[in-house]
């Protein structure tokens, strides 16, 4: 060590000594608020050099004021005035360094990031697009609500005696499909087929020649064709809802009687209403069953008809 310097150590006293002085005095300037500044003390006053192994006495100002901790750039130009070094060498990149990490640690102007609160999940159940048009059938029975006592009654009127057997239930058909306009209505087309009657009329008097007329003329008409209706839903909560459904339909008619001992066809043809009512219940997303009731118009004729059936979402 240079005979100038005021700390004087033993002869034990190396480099590494030197290097632990320097970085205590480093920390203690960075660290201690209260502490403006470092003096050493120098000339006439100075201290006697201390025994091997004791520290040197490091005089403080006696009233420190609170002053806010140096920044980096002070305390390493305040290092720099320290007698004794008086160039940058290993020990004083060492001491840099290590005020460098103290002045990242405590004196970052950077302010930290507000916490972000994490966003709200939502679960959604997958929408299920809709599907506007669908297919379907149907199966019943028909029933025109006539008896043979009714026919007989009517071929009364027209001054005929005769022995009337009528069965007036039979089976019937619809085929359709339909297209939704929205969650409310629906239109319809298609085919429905309502079977002919068994009937047997017999004179029990005198032949008469106009009877064929008269028996076409009472004798109920059935008949197919084709359906074109608006379906409406008028109810519906847990997959069951309520349906009224009406439109027109275009028909025709081919019946046969057995007349005495022939047999008459009658032939008829027309465009009339029909309207009914149904439940529906949803089985599955694109299934439904249907149980309808209708009631087909023909000319001065009623045919009721009752279906069991289903449709398909396409």
């Amino acid at each position: 060590m240079d005979s100038s310097s005021p700390y004087k150590l033993g002869s034990g006293s190396g480099p590494a000594a030197r290097l632990a002085l320097t970085l205590a005095l480093g920390l203690c300037s960075a660290a201690c608020a209260a502490t403006p500044h470092l003096e050493i003390q120098d000339g006439a006053g100075a201290p006697e050099p201390a025994a091997l192994g004791s520290e040197p006495a490091v005089e403080f100002d006696p009233a420190p004021q609170p002053t806010p901790a140096a920044p980096y750039e002070h305390v390493v130009r305040a290092s720099e005035h320290v007698e004794g070094w008086t160039s940058r060498g290993p020990v004083e990149l060492a001491l840099s360094c290590c005020l460098r990490g103290l002045d990242n640690m405590l004196f970052d102007p950077t302010p930290p990031p507000p916490p972000v609160a994490p966003l709200p999940t939502f679960h959604e159940p997958p929408v299920e697009p809709r599907r506007d048009w669908y297919v379907g059938a149907g199966a019943g029975w028909t029933s025109s609500g006539l008896s043979s006592g009714d026919l007989a009654d009517d071929l009364a009127g027209f001054g005929n005696d005769a022995l009337v057997s009528l069965d007036d239930t039979h089976g019937g058909i619809k085929l359709f499909a339909g297209r939704r306009l929205d969650e409310r209505w629906t239109v319809e087309f298609g085919y429905t087929g309502l079977e002919g009657h068994d009937s047997e009329v017999l004179e029990a008097g005198p032949p008469d020649p106009g009877l064929a007329d008269d028996v076409a003329a009472a004798h109920p008409v059935t008949g197919e064709g084709i359906a074109v209706a608006v379906r409406a839903t008028a109810f519906e909560r847990a997959g069951l809802s309520v349906c009224v459904r009406a439109g027109l339909w275009a028909w025709r008619s081919d019946l046969e009687v057995n007349l005495n001992d022939s047999r008459l066809v009658i032939e008829d043809d027309g465009l009339d209403l029909f309207f009914g009512l149904g439940l529906q219940y949803q089985a599955t997303d694109r299934t439904a069953l249907r149980l309808e009731w209708e009631q087909y118009l023909l000319d001065d004729d009623e045919v009721h008809l009752f279906t069991l059936g289903f449709h398909y979402e396409l």
